[in-house]
């Protein structure tokens, strides 16, 4: 499945792009640009890597969203452990989604 190109936070809507960008390195593998309302990810990560830096991303939207000041590690560790739950428990996404 491929990854969707738009993400509403918080009533925003973010254009998902998958880019080849000089920026990205083997460390990183995404960006979320507020102002633009965007969400970069690479085309050098595999599409596991690429679904966990969009959540990650998304996870860096919803903290600018809602002021939680979280590092990069805690948004780091958060969307490494929700995504592992998430692949583990696909009927989630659906159950949220009433």
């Amino acid at each position: 499945m491929p990854l969707p190109t738009n993400v509403r936070v918080a009533g925003f809507d973010f254009a998902v792009s998958i880019e080849a960008a000089e920026d990205f390195t083997d460390q990183l593998f995404g960006q979320v640009d507020y102002r633009k309302r965007s969400i970069r990810i690479s085309n050098r990560a595999d599409e596991i890597r690429q679904r966990e830096t969009l959540l990650h991303e998304v996870l860096h939207a919803v903290d600018e969203a809602v002021d939680a000041d979280l590092n990069e590690h805690q948004i780091s560790v958060i969307s490494r452990g929700l995504f592992a739950v998430l692949r583990d428990n696909p009927e989630l996404g659906t159950f949220f989604s009433g």
